[in-house]
């Protein structure tokens, strides 16, 4: 009977001990700002959400590069005048994979057109093998 609680209460330890991210951590140290020509391979559609939540789909067109941190040009009318801003926006990007973004905005006036484009991304290369992954979905 006591064995029994004994494991029990070894391996809630093991599961407290064991620090959650084990699986994958990304290498901060190794996070590079992208080409021209890898930026140019991240596709994506971004409208004006709710509010002021600015959001869309990416695609990452990179075989060897994971996506973590894009600059993000947005521009709009506010009180009739040209609004451009820049926002910085975290995102976790895998080769060859579509993911939803966004982030928050000064919303343009009401109907108010916006244009929008990646102008720095940061990142970081993988080997062959993730991108060979990543190619097979």
């Amino acid at each position: 009977m006591h064995t029994r609680y004994f494991s029990a209460i070894l391996v809630l330890i093991c599961l407290l001990l064991v620090p959650p991210a084990l699986a994958e951590k990304k290498p901060v140290s190794k996070t590079k700002t992208l080409t021209s020509g890898q930026i140019m391979r991240i596709t994506g559609e971004a409208a004006l959400g709710g509010g002021n939540y600015y959001c869309g789909d990416l695609y990452n067109g990179n075989r060897d590069v994971f996506i973590t941190e894009l600059s993000v040009y947005v521009k709009t009318q506010k009180s009739g005048e040209i609004f451009p801003r820049i926002y910085l926006c975290k995102v976790d990007i895998a080769p060859l994979a579509k993911v939803p973004f966004g982030f928050n905005i000064v919303p343009g006036d009401e109907n108010a057109d916006y244009t929008w484009g990646i102008i720095e991304a940061k990142g970081y290369k993988v080997d062959g093998g993730m991108a060979a992954l990543h190619s097979k979905r």
